[in-house]
């Protein structure tokens, strides 16, 4: 009887495992088949750019029919379209620099192949091999991510500062460039370079509007949409805005609270998982070196790989639910 409820109880682990591993490895492929397939659309793009623009030039100087040239741009921005709305409901989990380099996306494809052959022949385990392989493409984007968020938490914690250095200049000086300048020269880095390059491309004969699209380019907070519509209107409205700029000034002192109240628990969360996740690597390997039977049982028996895998899967779950809360934090 217990013969049998070994055999069953192997069986039940063998098949769940089994669905796990198959669930893992649609994950991972659908990963790199989604970054392969943006970089190629983005080369279709460029071809099909050229090519409308090939068709416009040749279109001045023959008979090609702009019927043409119009059903290639609606199928140009419709394709762009289709990659845009799937880029954006994935963008927070794919590595950024994945959809903007080929070279990039090759260096990683490298790293976790590797990391496939250490799981596959190290630990002999598929699963663990298939999530290695996964982290090898997490991990890298997640180090190169921090530069941005910390580059993004400098913005949110300055713009506080910048509505009001604003609004202070605008009651002095009367107008929005000047204002827009003083705060160039007064605001600290990063907002310091921003508002330098928004002044820049105004003088160069950019339209204020264009030039201020700036703010919602760097600045990823919901205020900075208002902030950038209220400085394109004080070029037309000058000092008749300023209740407004005032108004905003207070719901961006609320809204940054919030935001540090907020990042004080998700950090503190991201800590407490790194700490875990570093914790259980040291006493593994520190098992293997006092207890070399362990490998064996680790490599081996379905309830060390069962381990193994599990361990693994949680560092992935905690790199996903990190990355979620770098989205939330933004």
């Amino acid at each position: 009887m217990v013969e049998i409820f070994s055999i069953l109880k192997a069986q039940f682990l063998d098949h769940h495992i089994s669905l796990i591993l198959m669930g893992i490895t649609i994950l991972g492929i659908g990963l790199f088949t989604y970054s392969a397939s943006h970089i190629f659309l983005d080369f279709i793009e460029k071809i099909c750019g050229h090519l409308v623009r090939k068709y416009k030039k040749a279109n001045r100087k023959s008979n090609i029919s702009p019927r043409l040239v119009a059903i290639i741009q609606s199928k140009h921005q419709s394709t762009v379209t289709k990659a845009k709305t799937v880029s954006d409901s994935f963008r927070w989990l794919i590595p950024e620099i994945l959809l903007t380099s080929v070279k990039a996306l090759i260096v990683f494809s490298i790293v976790a192949v590797l990391g496939l052959m250490i799981g596959t022949l190290w630990l002999k385990n598929i699963g663990a091999a298939i999530i290695l392989a996964f982290l090898c493409i997490l991990l890298p984007g997640q180090y190169l991510s921090r530069q941005d968020l910390r580059k993004q938490e400098k913005y949110i914690s300055q713009f506080p500062i910048v509505v009001r250095t604003f609004l202070v200049a605008l009651e002095q000086k009367g107008n929005a460039r000047s204002a827009i300048s003083y705060v160039a020269e007064r605001a600290p880095e990063p907002s310091k370079s921003l508002f330098q390059t928004i002044l820049l491309k105004i003088d160069s004969g950019f339209e204020p509007k264009l030039a201020l699209k700036e703010i919602t380019k760097e600045i990823k907070v919901s205020h900075a949409h208002l902030f950038e519509q209220l400085l394109a209107d004080a070029y037309y409205q000058g000092t008749t805005l300023i209740p407004q700029f005032t108004r905003l000034a207070g719901q961006v002192d609320a809204m940054n609270e919030l935001i540090l109240e907020n990042a004080q628990t998700t950090h503190a969360g991201r800590i407490q998982n790194f700490i875990m996740h570093f914790l259980v690597v040291i006493l593994a390997v520190m098992l293997v070196r006092v207890l070399p039977e362990s490998e064996k049982y680790l490599t081996q028996e379905i309830g060390g790989r069962t381990i193994v895998l599990l361990t693994f899967l949680s560092v992935l779950i905690g790199i996903i639910f990190d990355r979620m809360m770098s989205k939330v934090d933004a």
